[in-house]
Parts: C-alpha cells; sequence; structure tokens
C-alpha cells in the first residue's frame, strides 16, 4: 500500500502544473512560516492574550504591566527591571510530546530604545527539574509595528524535555521597551500532518486524472 501511495505521488508530481511532493520537514518549514505569518494553525498547548489583564500566569518584573495595545486590546509592557535575564516569566509547565515540532509564537512591537526582546525556553524533565543544558534564547523580530514571531523551539530540546516555562526579556542593563502580545505555544505535528495529508489527496486526485486520461 505504501509502494501505492508513493507511486501515486511521483506520477501525480508528474502532472501539468504540479509540484514537487513536499517533505516533512518542507513541511514543518511551511508551517513555522504560516505562524509568522499570522495564521493560526497546530495545537495550542499554552495561550495569553493579556484581555483581562489578569498576569497571575507570569512572574512580572516591576517594569511589566497590562496596557492598552495600539489599535485595542490589551497587552504587556516589557521593560528591564534588573539586572537579569527574567523580566517577564511564565509559571506554567507547560507539557510537551517528545518528537513533535513545537513551537513559540508572539507579537511585539518595540516603544523605546534599539535593544531586542528574547525569549527563552527553559527545559524540564518529567519531575518538572532542570537538567544540562537547562535553557536556550534567542531574539525576537521586532520593528516600530506589530511584528509577528515564531521560533521553532523543540529544535532546542534535549532529550530529557517533557515540559518547558517560556521568559521574555531584555538585555541586562537595556534600556529598552517593548509590547507584547498573543503569546501561544503550539505543537506542529497535527498541522504537519494534515499539510502532508492534503499532499496526499492532491496526489491520489491527480493520479485519478492520470488514469481517466
Amino acid at each position: 500500500m505504501r509502494a501505492l501511495l508513493a507511486c501515486a505521488i511521483t506520477l501525480a508530481t508528474w502532472a501539468p502544473g504540479a509540484h514537487a511532493a513536499l517533505t516533512r520537514q518542507e513541511a514543518l518549514d511551511r508551517c513555522v512560516a504560516q505562524l509568522v505569518g499570522g495564521e493560526r494553525i497546530g495545537e495550542v498547548l499554552y495561550s495569553a492574550d493579556f484581555e483581562t489583564g489578569d498576569l497571575s500566569d507570569w512572574h512580572a518584573d516591576p517594569g511589566c504591566k497590562v496596557v492598552d495595545a495600539p489599535g485595542g486590546g490589551k497587552c504587556v509592557e516589557v521593560r528591564l527591571s534588573g539586572n537579569d535575564h527574567e523580566d517577564f516569566v511564565c509559571l506554567k509547565k507547560i507539557p510537551v510530546t517528545p518528537g513533535h515540532p513545537t513551537a513559540v509564537a508572539w507579537r511585539e512591537r518595540a516603544i523605546e530604545g534599539s535593544q531586542p526582546l528574547f525569549v527563552r525556553v527553559d527545559f524540564l524533565d518529567a519531575n518538572g527539574v532542570t537538567g544540562t543544558p537547562y535553557a536556550t534564547q534567542d531574539r525576537a523580530r521586532t520593528g516600530a509595528d506589530w511584528t509577528n514571531n515564531a521560533i521553532l523551539v523543540s529544535s532546542w530540546f534535549p532529550e530529557y524535555t517533557r515540559s518547558i516555562t517560556i521568559h521574555f526579556h531584555h538585555p541586562p542593563d537595556a534600556q529598552t521597551a517593548s509590547l507584547l502580545d498573543d503569546v501561544r505555544v503550539v505543537d506542529l505535528a497535527p498541522a504537519v500532518d494534515a499539510l502532508l495529508k492534503q499532499q496526499l489527496d492532491d496526489a491520489r486526485a491527480g493520479l485519478e486524472r492520470l488514469v481517466a486520461d
């Protein structure tokens, strides 16, 4: 059966107007790009839009607070208030599935200074304990307007990872402020599977057209 389906995909890609079959990595890259484009895909493992003003899920340094967002709604203003990497930290231990591609998505907007906002992910084992390595971080894309971000953080996970926490911070001593909104941790496995299934369905349809011709 697998060989027949593979043959179907190959034959369908020969059809006029057909595109080369996506690999799983290519499908994953496309899904991450969709997140960056603002699309809502995948299984949401955690989300925060700050509309209620409730920050009980978060450790917020004194410089961080819920404010009115440009264009409407609420967001969080993130300001440096100490010489550390813990400006705004999610207190939730967010379970992840080993082997599943997992991304952190959010949008942000610079309002003062030029230093980037960083996202940091801490790794926890099945007992909620950090190991080695214990965390990795990367800088965000930012600008004077709202900018969507998505990072495939599962590529950072050591093998022991069973849950994560997420932090947002500026570099220590940075005179910078940013707005943060629409934070999501997303399992992309369902989206990747759906994209590959659609490709297979299209291949079947293409094969049926070839046979009919």
